[in-house]
């Protein structure tokens, strides 16, 4: 990956996200990306049923590996892995390298985000995993997203909706909660791009978060969430770690200052 050959450092008031896509991904990568996984890893990866998730989930924790390393000078298969309580893997000599990192993959692309001292989530999906919008909105959706999406014609819908989706998703991620938090507690208004509005759960200060929301080829999006550990302004900057491009957010969070939400 020619993205991938350098230095870089972590981002202390944003993240970085690097993504492929991994249809055009030949027996090359593959290879490579097999070469730095775990025996663990590894194992995990022989029992997928389906060549394209085999394919997809190498390639994802090939990626992560690899990009850990551009900011930490360790091989890419010397880093180690751990979930603490079933929540989402951390670095396990955290102390070393104190990075946060978010991993995801779906059919075709793969995603992972990083950043340094601070909470990040990663979503990626595809457009065309849609079906019934208003179905899908009634049972996951926030009021007022649910608002949205009925008042939108049939050729926007079901990509509006996956939009929503990935965006909490993101955010789920980040918070390490997964579908246990109810999802029409807190909701994304994204109605007026460039710029996007999230509407927390309870007790939970909308200032603090930072998301962005990106195409990722025609047919899928990516989506980052990130706890802001201070009040400089934040960055998120998506990469394509194949061509070394940065990707522009179709829309982005513009929260206002911690100390402005406090008053």
């Amino acid at each position: 990956m020619w993205a991938l050959s350098r230095e870089a450092r972590l981002p202390l008031n944003g993240a970085h996200v690097w993504y492929r896509c991994t249809t055009s991904c030949g027996s090359s990568d593959l290879a490579a990306a097999l070469a730095v996984l775990s025996p663990r890893e590894r194992l995990r990866y022989e029992r997928f049923v389906f060549e394209d998730d085999r394919r997809d989930y190498a390639l994802a924790h090939g990626l992560l590996r690899q990009v850990l390393s551009l900011y930490d000078r360790r091989p890419p298969s010397a880093w180690c892995f751990e979930a603490v309580d079933g929540r989402k893997p951390l670095v396990a000599d955290g102390d070393r390298c104190p990075v946060s990192f978010n991993l995801s993959h779906t059919r075709g692309c793969v995603a992972c985000a990083v950043t340094a001292a601070a909470t990040v989530g990663v979503d990626v999906e595809r457009i065309d995993r849609a079906t019934s919008t208003l179905e899908a909105a009634a049972r996951y959706f926030s009021p007022c997203e649910v608002a949205h999406l009925g008042s939108l014609p049939d050729s926007i819908g079901p990509t509006r909706l996956v939009e929503l989706w990935t965006l909490k998703e993101a955010y789920l991620k980040a918070i390490g909660m997964g579908l246990a938090h109810p999802l029409d507690t807190f909701g994304f208004d994204v109605a007026h791009p460039p710029a996007l509005r999230f509407e927390p759960p309870p007790h939970t200060d909308a200032a603090q978060w930072h998301f962005a929301l990106f195409a990722v080829g025609a047919d899928r999006r990516a989506a980052v969430a990130l706890r802001r550990t201070s009040e400089a302004r934040c960055e998120i900057t998506t990469i394509d770690a194949d061509a070394g491009t940065i990707l522009a957010p179709i829309c982005e969070s513009f929260a206002r200052t911690l100390r402005q939400s406090s008053r």
